[in-house]
């Protein structure tokens, strides 16, 4: 059932900041099928993470469903009948029951067939029901169009050089269809908000008029008279891209006639400037804008009808492209499809191949992992402060690691440390091997505090920590003395406020007694914080003059206060003043006149 063929892969594709990296696709599987296929589109439509498969078959009148599981791959396909000659399909929610359901462009029968999900376990749809459209319909596009929460669509209508809106009822059903002119032979269509103003605008190829068809939406799903942008010779397909990441969405044209492919800048309201051409296979027809190396930008793929092959044009992260690959497909190809089928977390691609009647499938295997990283956590830091993490060297990755960041920012150089990117939480928004990366982040306002920066890069997570000291030595503080207490009694200190320290502190006395806050007096060893307040309790001595010393000790930082009872009365050691006592033993000696001081 399945055939090998070989892939080719460019080994010096450029990249940001001059590193080399390339999108590894693994040589391809053909998928047969049982009829040519116009077109491949794939979306989830039973919930189960995979992306399944619908397979639009112009010849047969029939669309092929192909369920694909994580497990088993792919499943039973089932055929449903559709309109005469299907060209193209879009895959949306319609009916608002949460499952993706099929709208399919007839060309041959000029309608829409509407296939509803069943929303069962398996994928399964009802049978078509159809709405007329223009003359000869090659393409279709959904999207909520109206301002609504429900899917629209709009056709491409080659015949008639129009372009048909069928706004939905807000039931899966299209009662409501206004058509608008356009260039001559369009061909196909993408919808996007061109001029930033949150509604879907449409760009239209027109081949035989060698233009673009821009229409403007106005609300309510009405659009503006087209705007006309030329273009050069036959137009064959169109991509939405933001090629340079300014936040306007750009555009990609393939060119079958020239072989070529153009890029068109926007200029933020919806105009557009040519700004670059690019050679491709023979005959290049359906195109892809995809992030396909993980670096944040879109990547274009391109199917080359002439040649049966695929080119891959990497972004150089400048708005440049370079290519990356060139891979053999079957026959004829004339569809690209991204999907994520093995389910690990890249774009795959789906090729549909109208003249092999099969599917080519190029499993993406760039590695976007990179070997485990280690920033140095760091302690004793002051707190409050700056800290740079050391410098670390990505390694063991083919592509581009995602960079997300708990909090703090980080800096990336791309030249062995000689240049770094601006300090960020959000740019550059992935880095490669051989980029090298550091954190930078405040530290806590707290002692003995941590701050854990978590670091993912590709899904591989370090945390970087840092962690500071804490201090326990308190500003000074001064209890004021007291003399002249009387004797034994209860003396309290002024009140002093603990400053100066960040961490809880010890708090110690001798000789008396403390309260915290307020609280019941102790002599118990306790704990202080900053801002608390603190008192301190005595007894006065019981003699007189008599000093009584309580050393308070807060983190290794004391004071003494000290209360004095009232003194006592002395001769001061001769000339002094007699003591009551001493008078009254003298009065008889006095009176004798036998006392003489000396």
């Amino acid at each position: 059932m399945f055939r090998w063929l070989p892939v080719i892969v460019c080994s010096g594709c450029m990249v940001w900041g001059g590193v080399s990296q390339a999108v590894e696709l693994r040589t391809q599987t053909l998928v047969p099928l049982s009829n040519a296929p116009a077109v491949v589109a794939a979306r989830d439509m039973n919930w189960n993470f995979t992306p399944d498969l619908v397979v639009a078959n112009g010849a047969s009148n029939t669309i092929t469903v192909i369920p694909v599981s994580a497990f088993s791959g792919m499943e039973s396909a089932t055929d449903y009948a559709v309109g005469s000659g299907p060209v193209a399909v879009a895959l949306a929610d319609f009916s608002g029951n949460g499952y993706v359901d099929i709208a399919v462009a007839n060309q041959l029968a000029g309608t829409v067939s509407i296939l509803n999900n069943r929303a069962v376990a398996g994928v399964e749809f009802n049978p078509a029901t159809s709405y007329a459209a223009g003359s000869g319909p090659v393409a279709i596009v959904a999207g909520l169009f109206n301002g609504d929460l429900y899917n629209d669509l709009v056709v491409v209508n080659q015949a008639s050089n129009s372009v048909t809106v069928l706004i939905n009822s807000g039931t899966g059903t299209f009662p409501t269809a206004v058509s608008y002119g356009v260039g001559s032979s369009p061909r196909a269509i993408v919808a996007a908000d061109f001029d930033g103003n949150g509604s879907l605008d449409l760009a239209v190829i027109n081949q035989g008029s060698n233009s673009i068809s821009l229409l403007l939406n106005t609300g309510n799903g009405l659009f503006a008279a087209p705007l006309t942008h030329l273009l050069g010779s036959t137009p064959a397909a169109i991509a939405v891209l933001d090629m340079d990441r300014n936040g306007t969405l750009d555009l990609a044209i393939t060119h079958a006639a020239t072989d070529s492919l153009s890029l068109l800048s926007n200029n933020g309201s919806g105009g557009f400037t040519f700004v670059a051409s690019y050679s491709m296979g023979g005959n290049p027809g359906a195109l892809l804008a995809i992030d396909m190396n993980g670096d944040g930008y879109d990547d274009l793929v391109v199917a080359n009808t002439g040649s049966g092959t695929i080119s891959l044009l990497e972004n150089n992260r400048k708005g440049a492209f370079v290519l990356g690959q060139m891979a053999a497909v079957g026959t004829t190809p004339v569809s690209i499809v991204a999907a994520d089928l093995d389910v690990d977390g890249d774009s795959d691609l789906v090729i549909s191949n109208a003249g092999s009647s099969n599917l080519s499938l190029l499993m993406n295997d760039t590695d976007f992992r990179p070997a485990p990283f280690q920033f140095a956590d760091q302690t004793d830091i002051p707190v409050g402060t700056v800290v740079v993490s050391n410098v670390v060297t990505l390694t063991g990755m083919t592509g581009w690691g995602k960079i997300v960041i708990s909090q703090g920012e980080y800096s990336v150089s791309t030249d062995s440390g000689v240049t770094w990117s601006p300090w960020s939480a959000a740019y550059p928004l992935a880095a490669t091997a051989g980029d090298q990366i550091k954190l930078r982040v405040t530290s806590s306002a707290q002692g003995y505090t941590s701050v854990n920066v978590d670091m993912r890069i590709g899904g591989v997570l370090d945390t970087f920590t840092v962690r500071t000291f804490g201090d326990s030595v308190p500003d000074p503080f001064l209890f004021v003395d007291q003399t002249g207490v009387a004797l034994g009694s209860t003396v309290f200190s002024n009140t002093i406020t603990v400053t100066g320290i960040d961490i809880d502190t010890s708090i110690s006395i001798v000789g008396g007694l403390y309260s915290v806050n307020g609280e019941a007096f102790t002599t118990a060893v306790g704990f202080v914080k900053n801002g608390d307040t603190v008192q301190l309790r005595a007894t006065a001595a019981s003699l007189k003059g008599e000093p009584v010393n309580v050393a308070l000790y807060i983190g290794g930082l004391s004071d003494i206060f000290t209360i004095t009872t009232t003194a006592a009365n002395s001769s001061g050691g001769g000339g002094g003043i007699l003591d009551l006592w001493q008078l009254l033993l003298l009065v008889p000696l006095l009176r004798r006149g036998s006392y003489h001081a000396t």
